[in-house]
């Protein structure tokens, strides 16, 4: 499949879209465009030339409480009651489309824009409040869950973008392309 991911557009049609989760399905279909427009957070889309929406992701500037982190963790970093972070709001795949790898290219492509960001604002973290169902998912690429999460539905979910940024420079120290 030729697919690659872009910043949603105004003009794509979001209606056909169908994950199997009715509050995904609404907010892309509803919100996500609104959202963007209002700069309250910015979707990714992944494409399937010609212009099928098989997957997106929304992230959104957050901050995460100290009290969450384990105290290993924050060895050496200022002692700021709420840390800079990157909310990973949503993430999704069409359901024509799942069991493909799109989850991962999304992943992927948002950590990259993550990094893109750290370089022009703070941020430290990215976070995110998982389905109980995917939270293998998230922790298969390194995020770690938040102490004294309360919400009974997700878990909230949280990885060190210097961890990423640390792999991506060994991947690219190996030779293996990224």
């Amino acid at each position: 499949m030729d697919m690659f991911v872009r910043k949603l557009d105004p003009t794509d049609a979001t209606g056909a879209f169908d994950c199997g989760d009715a509050a995904m399905n609404e907010y892309f279909h509803r919100y996500a465009k609104k959202n963007q427009g209002h700069l309250f957070g910015v979707t990714y889309v992944c494409i399937l030339p010609p212009s099928h929406l098989i997957g997106f992701y929304t992230i959104a500037n957050t901050t995460i409480p100290r009290a969450g982190i384990p105290d290993e963790l924050l060895r050496g970093l200022p002692k700021y009651q709420d840390l800079p972070a990157i909310l990973l709001g949503r993430l999704a795949v069409d359901r024509r489309a799942q069991g493909k790898k799109i989850g991962e290219l999304l992943i992927s492509h948002c950590f990259d824009v993550c990094l893109q960001m750290t370089t022009i604002c703070g941020a430290r973290y990215v976070i995110t409040d998982a389905y109980q169902s995917a939270g293998a998912f998230y922790e298969k690429y390194g995020f770690r869950r938040v102490q004294g999460s309360a919400n009974p539905g997700t878990i909230k979910m949280f990885l060190d973008l210097k961890v990423v940024r640390a792999a991506i420079d060994l991947r690219g120290k190996e030779g293996i392309a990224h």
